[in-house]
């Protein structure tokens, strides 16, 4: 067993493949051409791009050898699926990665057999972990396999987009009360859809619809996409209305603004498309002075990080409270309620 990419799908992963074997691990980035080898089962977990390039040159490398199989976890577009089906001819499964929010295992596995030329026994030796780990396996065809993994993690971007719409134009308190029902459970608003898969899942859906499904849908996804600025503006207000408060003139001194959190979700160290930091940035150009600290991603605090004019908590890592208690200054910021 060969383990191509050792992210977060990767490591999610090797934990599984770990209780069946011994899995080698190649790094893409690094090459190890020589680890591709004859009669081997490679599982494929890695960043494919926006292009998909990583992963077709992970397949040609597998593609070169004799008697290989590839299991894919990659999350597939409905255009790289096709492109898959008519350039490779050696054994190919697609078991789409599903890991619940949290890390929690799923109850159930999808998986497809995407070239037409591999064995039963082949299939039964490079799915055994799976099979043996999920309540439910289900065989789909290919292309609906991709398309239920791009709508699993669009339904989730519209979710979190669709709340911080409600909270934007009304209250976040509305989410509360709507939530008190017994068949609603609405994503709480952030500042900002990031990670590995959310948004890119979400164009590849849009990318195989067309007309006013394709328009209706990709209003809301530009909206998702315009969270963090609108956040940063949020911000900016109150940086002036306490400049103003505190007689403080742009001009005479630059405001210093803390931000707290670098990560794309809290309690986790992955800032893979974080708008924490793409707020921080918008922010910089804007001409305030920004120090940025997260202690799940930095080794230490930037001098003066607590004696700015102003904290803002971006991501609410657990026990964040205690940097707001030992903040100098009387103004703290938690972003989530800007709305």
């Amino acid at each position: 067993m060969i383990l191509v990419g050792y992210g977060f799908v990767g490591q999610e992963t090797y934990r599984l493949l770990k209780r069946y074997g011994d899995p080698e691990i190649i790094d893409p980035a690094k090459g190890y051409e020589e680890c591709y080898k004859d009669n081997e089962i490679y599982y494929v977990a890695i960043n494919p791009g926006l292009d998909f390039s990583g992963l077709y040159d992970v397949l040609d490398k597998i593609n070169n050898t004799s008697n290989s199989v590839a299991v894919i976890e990659s999350t597939l577009s409905l255009e790289a699926l096709d492109k898959i089906e008519q350039k490779y001819s050696f054994p190919i499964i697609y078991v789409p990665e599903r890991v619940q929010p949290a890390g929690k295992k799923a109850t159930a596995r999808l998986y497809s057999v995407v070239t037409s030329s591999i064995d039963r026994k082949d299939i039964e030796e490079a799915l055994k972990p799976f099979m043996n780990e999920y309540d439910l396996i289900k065989v789909p065809n290919p292309a609906d396999a991709v398309v239920s993994k791009l709508v699993e993690n669009a339904y989730r971007y519209f979710q979190i987009a669709f709340s911080n719409l409600v909270a934007n134009s009304f209250d976040s308190r509305i989410i509360d009360y709507v939530n008190t029902h017994q068949n609603v459970s609405m994503m709480q608003p952030g500042i900002g859809i990031g990670g590995l898969c959310l948004e890119k899942d979400t164009q590849f859906l849009l990318d195989a619809l067309h007309g006013d499904a394709r328009r209706s849908l990709g209003a809301l996804l530009d909206y998702g996409k315009s969270i963090p600025e609108q956040i940063a503006n949020e911000i900016h207000c109150a940086v002036l209305d306490i400049a103003e408060a505190n007689s403080i003139s742009e001009i005479a001194r630059k405001f210093r603004l803390s931000l707290f959190g670098k990560a794309y979700k809290a309690d986790t160290n992955i800032t893979t498309n974080s708008k924490a930091l793409e707020i921080a940035e918008i922010l910089r150009k804007r001409g305030i002075e920004v120090l940025h600290y997260d202690p799940l991603v930095d080794s230490a605090m930037p001098k003066e990080f607590l004696d700015s004019d102003c904290l803002v908590i971006l991501v609410p890592h657990k026990g964040w409270q205690h940097y707001k208690n030992v903040f100098h200054n009387y103004m703290v910021i938690e972003a989530k309620e800007l709305f």
